[in-house]
């Protein structure tokens, strides 16, 4: 079972790998298409398949709020698109358009299954459609699944190849140097992430550390922070300037402590998860665990 599930992720390593190996948005961004249509449909199945109820613990309704912060992460990949934008006075109402429509599909999705899952529903929620039809749903996201990793992954390679080459001819030629370094952050990027994955191989608690650690200061910590710097001296200058203020203040002060109880429910989570599997598997018969 677990040499299936490390092939299975291997395998899923090797599609990213392969996926974000084009260098330019261009050539990948298309495969969001995919993923955009695949995941209200599955989500769609999923909202008329569920019906159960329960009340959460502080670590698992934390644990929920930092899945929430999770979907909204994107904020690191904006300066990447931006730059390879046609005309970058657009990215505003794209980036309009996005939160509209996403907003909207996850809160009717949450409410939806919250009301017949509860607060045990599954994480991926997709889970909590039955034994049937979860493996339909899944089918369906298949796309989201993998393509948003790809692109995500892009994203990352991207910062790490313009960081290496800048001011130098090797960032946009196709020589052996630049192209082979190209491949090598590539395939460094997502082993690096495959042994992340691994590591943490429950898929609540690894979101939940990923908004942790990475969400909460890219979504909201450093923009209140660039604000407040961009801004130095005029943070009392008038009415509105104190009001921003104060909210970028208190936009920072959220993501430390989304980033402190953050940290704090995902290691008890992982914990928790751990000891539990070593004490399954140290009553379970040992012609068992042989097997």
């Amino acid at each position: 079972m677990v040499l299936g599930t490390i092939a299975f992720s291997v395998v899923g390593l090797l599609i990213s790998f392969f996926g974000a190996l084009p260098r330019t948005m261009d050539k990948v961004y298309w495969i969001s298409m995919m993923s955009f249509v695949s995941i209200p449909v599955a989500t769609i199945v999923t909202m008329l398949a569920t019906e159960i109820f329960a009340h959460p613990s502080f670590t698992k309704a934390f644990l929920g709020v930092m899945n929430i912060v999770f979907a909204y992460i994107a904020h690191v990949a904006f300066f990447g698109h931006i730059s390879e934008m046609k005309e970058v006075r657009d990215f505003p109402k794209s980036l309009a358009m996005l939160q509209i429509v996403d907003t909207c599909m996850y809160v009717v999705a949450s409410i939806v299954i919250y009301c017949y899952a509860g607060p045990d529903v599954t994480s991926p929620a997709l889970g909590s459609a039955g034994p049937l039809m979860k493996k339909v749903a899944y089918g369906l996201a298949i796309p989201t699944v993998i393509f948003p990793g790809i692109i995500v992954g892009h994203v990352a390679c991207k910062y790490i190849h313009v960081r290496i080459f800048r001011g130098s001819s090797h960032l946009h030629n196709h020589g052996v140097l630049s192209v082979g370094a190209w491949v090598g952050v590539a395939l460094g990027t997502w082993i690096v992430a495959w042994i992340f994955a691994e590591s943490v191989p429950v898929f609540n608690e690894l979101l939940s550390l990923i908004s942790a650690l990475f969400g909460s200061w890219f979504s909201y910590g450093f923009p209140a922070s660039f604000w407040l710097y961009l801004n130095k001296g005029n943070w009392l200058s008038s009415p509105r300037m104190i009001c921003t203020t104060i909210f970028n203040i208190l936009i920072l002060g959220i993501a430390c402590t989304m980033c402190g109880l953050g940290l704090y429910v995902s290691g008890k989570s992982i914990h928790n998860n751990n000891s539990s599997v070593t004490a399954k598997d140290s009553v379970r018969p040992s012609n068992q665990r042989c097997s």
